[in-house]
């Protein structure tokens, strides 16, 4: 799932290969030369993903002036050059340039109740805070494993980023992880002091399974079925951001889908998927988007993501680049007018 997001890296496995069997590629050896024929078309097809990736970059911006009104862009808007070369070139090399050491910290009882915090060396205070959960089926995954090169994206620009696991499997069942990441919410504000941060501007995002986390999360503000005891704490989000992920019900109850809590008062959503993902197919993401679109009063922006499979911003390609600059811009966004700027209910057909 992560070879199309470092294509350079088996290219160049590819043409080593090829040099080191020069000797097994002649007539009187056809099954070599089948092996460099393979290699070679397999070659092609991986430089062909990093032409795709470098052409599709704009999608995620794109998605975004759809759905944002006009006017919404403040900055500059596309990886820089260098960002792009770096993804193409050393995608699984991790920029840690300015980000402080990774502060780790519990916010519940339970051994899964872990969290990590990624933030700059010179950090001001009363910054924005991006909450992310990690995917694993909900029966895998940790905190610190998913989406890193958009929190550390982020956090170089100033937010601070919180990565939070939860409890999985049986421990985790509906609504047990919810439940979580609800308090997650209730620790981040109970904190936002120590940690710099402005409790009221608050992105919560998630990856696969952290996705569906996250959009219940932001869904279900002030359902005090889903916070034993924090009812009363204030577990509203300013937006919430999907990647790759599955919104779908996981029991036999329709409540159970974060899509059956959507209304009209739904914050800011961006998804974006991989038309390419053969775990959660891209279909029932496009769908989810659709729906949340026709209810929600405030904008849905739905990148759907050339040639992107399932895990797509494990390594800072030049895709994941692509995409930490539209979370960025829209979270920005969001934080700023996007509590207070509302579009009319307008449906969007399918």
């Amino acid at each position: 799932m992560t070879v199309n997001e470092m294509p350079i890296i088996w290219i160049s496995l590819g043409v080593v290969s090829l040099i080191a069997s020069t000797d097994q590629i002649a007539p009187s050896n056809p099954m070599g030369l089948l092996a460099a024929a393979l290699t070679v078309a397999a070659i092609g097809a991986l430089a062909w993903a990093v032409i795709a990736a470098v052409r599709s970059r704009s999608v995620p911006m794109w998605a975004l002036d759809v759905a944002l009104p006009d006017g919404w862009r403040t900055s500059t808007d596309s990886p820089s050059v260098g960002r792009v070369v770096r993804g193409a070139l050393l995608p699984f090399i991790p920029d840690r340039r300015g980000l402080a050491k990774v502060e780790h910290h519990r916010y519940g009882p339970d051994r899964r109740h872990r969290l990590q915090v990624f933030r700059r060396r010179d950090a001001s205070a009363g910054v924005p805070i991006l909450i992310h959960f990690h995917g694993g089926r909900f029966r895998g995954g940790d905190a610190g494993r998913d989406s890193l090169p958009l929190m550390r994206s982020l956090a170089r620009r100033g937010w601070v980023c919180v990565s939070a696991t939860y409890r999985l499997g049986d421990a985790g069942a509906f609504p047990a992880s919810v439940v979580d990441a609800k308090r997650v919410l209730a620790w981040t504000r109970d904190h936002a002091h120590a940690l710099g941060v402005d409790p009221t501007r608050v992105v919560v995002a998630g990856s696969s399974a952290g996705a569906h986390l996250a959009m219940f999360v932001a869904l279900t503000p002030g359902q005090p079925s889903y916070q034993p005891g924090f009812e009363s704490a204030d577990v509203s989000v300013s937006a919430a951001v999907g990647l790759y992920g599955y919104y779908g019900p996981r029991t036999s109850e329709p409540i159970s889908s974060p899509a059956q809590h959507a209304t009209a008062a739904a914050p800011p959503i961006f998804v974006l998927h991989g038309d390419h993902d053969s775990i959660v197919p891209v279909d029932w993401a496009r769908g989810f988007a659709q729906q949340m679109q026709r209810v929600s009063h405030h904008p849905v922006a739905y990148a759907e993501l050339p040639g992107a499979q399932h895990t797509f911003d494990m390594f800072s390609s030049v895709r994941a680049e692509a995409v930490a600059v539209a979370v960025e811009r829209f979270s920005n966004w969001a934080v700023g007018a996007g509590r207070v700027l509302t579009k009319g209910p307008e449906p969007v057909t399918d």
